[in-house]
Parts: structure tokens; sequence; C-alpha cells
């Protein structure tokens, strides 16, 4: 009977679920709210590449450098470490460690990602330069494409109460979806994430989905599939959790390729 209901849960529910939080993922709507009416206001991966593009000219070097709290020029701050190497040597230390705000390194690096994000060599840096759009488009372009059938999916049979005339404007490939779609979805999505995590924001948060460190699988006691079938399962999960750990965010070269 267990088993039964889990089945019946996973029939019932898991598609729907999972089609729906990829349209959630790419909707279109604006994070700010429309006019007085706060709830079409959305915050999705989408807009937020919206809203990135529509404030791009915010997004200078100086402002971006500013916002992550670096300074614009790193020879104060190698300054500050010299001077704050030399104190420690003199009280007699010969290991130590820098303290965060002391990393020269991080304002260089950050310098080069922003030439990747405006397109600038290193040589032609200013504190004007500007995100660029296109890149953006490019991102935004991707994310849609690939959530397109789970978004005509979830218009026409989830989210909204289609009517039949209305199903048929579509074509069947227009409703083609399938585990792989699904999987080259969430890698661009978290792809997506990473390029605005690492090369926008500055920041390195992970992007990628967890995986688990323990055999998930070595205590069905009561397997909802043969032994054999688990034992493909694990096959399985383990080339994903290869697959997923060698996924990267985008790069600013394979977008500006893509232009």
């Amino acid at each position: 009977m267990a088993n039964g209901m889990l089945h019946g849960l996973i029939d019932n529910c898991f598609w729907d679920s999972t089609i729906t939080a990829v349209r959630r993922l790419v909707d279109a709507e604006s994070i700010e709210s429309v006019g007085h009416r706060r709830d079409k206001s959305v915050f999705s991966l989408v807009a937020v590449i919206d809203d990135i593009i529509k404030n791009a000219k915010l997004a200078t070097r100086s402002n971006m450098m500013a916002a992550e709290g670096l300074p614009y020029h790193s020879d104060e701050r190698a300054a500050e470490r010299k001077k704050y190497k030399d104190e420690r040597i003199r009280s007699g230390e010969s290991r130590f460690f820098y303290p965060t705000e002391l990393d020269v390194d991080i304002i260089h690096q950050r310098h080069q990602q922003i030439d990747s994000v405006t397109r600038t060599s290193p040589d032609q840096r200013s504190p004007e330069d500007q995100l660029c759009v296109d890149t953006m488009m490019v991102l935004r372009n991707q994310m849609k494409n690939s959530a397109a059938n789970f978004k005509n999916f979830a218009d026409k049979y989830i989210a909204h109460a289609a009517t039949p005339s209305s199903r048929g404007a579509l074509q069947p490939s227009d409703f083609d979806i399938s585990l792989k779609a699904l999987d080259d979805f969430i890698e661009t999505a978290c792809r997506a994430y990473g390029y605005i995590s690492l090369y926008v924001l500055g920041t390195h948060e992970n992007a990628f989905p967890s995986l688990v460190a323990y055999d998930h699988l070595e205590y069905l006691d009561q397997p909802i599939a043969s032994l054999e079938v688990l034992r493909t399962l694990d096959t399985y999960w383990k080339d994903e959790a290869k697959k997923i750990d060698g996924w990267t965010a985008y790069s600013p070269a394979e977008l500006h390729h893509t232009l």
C-alpha cells in the first residue's frame, strides 16, 4: 500500500510541480509591482536578468566595485598590507594570515571579471565601463528557449484552464517534455545563475544542486522497483552526480560567442 501511494504521489504530482517550478523560474513579469497590482510582481531568474538589463546603466565598473566594498585602485590596500606584514614581523611572528580586508588579489580579480562582462581590455579600463546588455540578452534567451515547452504545457494544462481550441494553436512538438529536457533546463538555469553570481555580482555562491554524500538507496527495505532496477538507478545517480560536478558557470566568452 505504501509503495502504491508513493507511486500515486509521483505520478500525480511530480511532473505538475516540476513543470510549474520551471515556468516560475522563467516568468517574465517584472520584479517591481505593476501599478497597484503588487500581486503581479514576481521573483524569477528571468525577471532578475530583465532587471539587470533595465538598470544596466547603473552597472558600471566603479559602481560594481563600490557596491562590493572594494576600492577601485589597489595601491592604498597594498600599502596597508605591507604595513601589516612589517608589524607582524617586528612582533616576532614568522607565520600569519592577512585579514580579508587586506586582500589585494581580489581587487585585481574583480577588475578582470568586469573586463569580461563589459568587453574592455585591461589597458582601456574606465570607471564608466558598463555591463554588456547583449550578453545578458543571450543569457535570457537561453533560459527562455530551454524552458519553452515546459511553459507551454504549464500554460495550457496546469496553470490555466485552457480551451481545446487554445491548445490546438500549438503543435504537439511544442509540448514535448522529457527528463532529458528537464536535465538540460536545470543545467542552463544553474549555469546562468552562476554567471550572474560570479561575473555580475562578484560573489562565489554555489549555483549547482547539492549532491548527497551517502548511499541514499542503501536502506530501501521495501523498494519500489526490483533490485536489478535499483542497481541501474544507483549507476544513473552516480553518473548524474559526476555530470553535475562538472558543471561550471557560463563564461563571458561563451555568451559573447553566441552573439
